[in-house]
């Protein structure tokens, strides 16, 4: 079995790993210049033409490569179409699944195995990416103007999230190879399931992990600089909250936008009303990230489940 599942899928492992060290290359040498940069801002005064200089050095770094980071978004969706797809579509699209499944074992453990073995090899490839890019996002997080969670779009393809949506694809491809039986409608079918997933996990289920920290702002206390800003909204001299964006006839005038955001503190203080931050500490990024492996592993297991009952009841 292992042989035969090698046979069948060398050239996703071989394209996969050379795609793996490409971009292991890029990130550890972008990484390593922008630590010196970074290092070199640290131990400058703040202020000063070397601390200004060694800060735009790092974000030059940072720029080009970021861009490429950013299609990195597409790979679960390409992981669940030439992964998970083929599993299934192809054998039935080629008729060759009967013959596979009496030889030497029937379908179940056919599947079953397969299954295990491709599932542990995608999820070790997701882990390797996303340790990669977690190491390289934090050579920049001396610069202290990140976002401690990634943004919605990198934090899926940082750190064991990673593992988690390429082991979701591709039990997203594999159901999909079950239920319509043939190799391009099933990755269509994967490409909008698993797009949908980013765009609905990320927009919706995400920013609930956890109930968000409540802050009341004054003069002098404001969220964390480091924290995941949820949402700001006026808290009014009732103790009713209101939208904070747009919040006009305030005391019969109409409080400014701060940087399109929020209404400004000073005039919404002059109205008797105060601003509160809903957000989420910067150290509940790991949290957030095992709480959405473990969402992502339990979905790719009802996946699988699907798959193998699709396959065993109809032949």
């Amino acid at each position: 079995m292992l042989w035969s599942t090698w046979r069948q899928y060398r050239a996703q492992f071989l394209v996969t790993a050379v795609l793996l060290v490409a971009l292991g290359t890029v990130l550890l040498v972008n990484g390593l210049l922008a630590a010196g940069a970074v290092e070199r801002a640290a131990g400058a005064p703040a202020g000063s033409q070397a601390f200004v200089d060694a800060r735009s050095e790092a974000r030059s770094l940072f720029a080009p490569v970021s861009v490429v980071v950013s299609y990195l978004i597409a790979v679960p969706v390409l992981v669940g179409a030439f992964w998970g797809v083929p599993l299934l579509a192809r054998e039935f699209e080629r008729g060759t699944h009967r013959l596979a499944w009496t030889q030497s074992m029937p379908g179940h453990r056919w599947l079953g195995t397969r299954l295990g073995m491709l599932g542990v090899a995608v999820t070790a490839g997701g882990l390797i990416a996303g340790v990669m890019l977690s190491a390289w996002y934090g050579a920049y997080d001396g610069l202290g103007d990140g976002d401690p969670f990634r943004g919605t779009s990198v934090f899926p393809l940082a750190g064991i999230a990673s593992a988690g949506w390429w082991l979701f694809a591709f039990a997203a491809g594999v159901a999909a190879g079950a239920l319509v039986r043939r190799v391009l409608p099933a990755m269509a079918i994967t490409l909008v399931v698993v797009a949908a997933a980013l765009v609905l996990v990320g927009g919706v289920v995400r920013p609930h992990y956890a109930t968000p920290e409540r802050t009341v702002a004054t003069s002098s206390e404001r969220v964390a600089p480091d924290a995941k800003l949820v949402d700001i909204v006026a808290l009014s001299p009732d103790g009713t909250e209101r939208p904070a964006q747009g919040v006009s006839g305030l005391n019969g005038r109409t409080c400014p936008l701060v940087s399109g955001t929020s209404i400004g503190e000073e005039c919404a203080a002059g109205s008797g009303h105060r601003l509160v931050y809903y957000s989420h500490p910067a150290e509940r990024y790991w949290r957030f990230q095992w709480t959405e492996f473990g969402l992502l592993a339990a979905g790719a297991l009802v996946l699988g489940g699907i798959a193998l009952y699709r396959t065993t009841r109809r032949r």
